[in-house]
């Protein structure tokens, strides 16, 4: 038999599909398209010369820089996805600190990559601007 006091001392879990929460998602897709568009997308053009004659090419970033460069591509698609590991209301500072690191990580590339991931930042923080609205923290 349970009482309505144990009712109320039960804590109520936030929702899991909050606005918010959609738009993280929407802000984890875009990194994740940007990702892959810059691994597959030729960025590097230029022309060589051979006996035979000029020929034009072209590269995209691993064939260029290596393997070595999915770290920095891969830091955008970490911090879109570290607030959606974390329960819905909780360590609302870790859903700051990821959404301004990705701006300011889009920024500072802004000139190479950054670009590629500022449907992303605007949606990360989206989700924050809807969160604090209708007061998810």
């Amino acid at each position: 038999m349970s009482s309505v006091a144990d009712t109320e001392s039960t804590p109520t879990r936030a929702p899991y599909r909050t606005t918010a929460r959609v738009w993280q998602f929407v802000a984890f897709g875009l990194a994740c398209a940007a990702f892959v568009l810059l691994l597959v997308m030729p960025l590097y053009t230029g022309t060589t010369t051979t006996p035979e004659g000029t020929e034009d090419f072209t590269a995209t970033l691993v064939e260029v820089n290596g393997p070595g460069v999915l770290v920095p591509l891969l830091v955008p698609v970490l911090l879109t996805v570290v607030p959606l590991l974390i329960p819905s209301g909780r360590l609302p500072g870790v859903t700051i600190a990821c959404a301004a690191l990705l701006v300011f990580l889009m920024a500072l590339g802004g000139a190479s990559i950054g670009l590629f991931y500022a449907p992303a930042a605007i949606a990360a923080v989206v989700a924050l601007l809807v969160r604090r609205r209708s007061g998810q923290e």
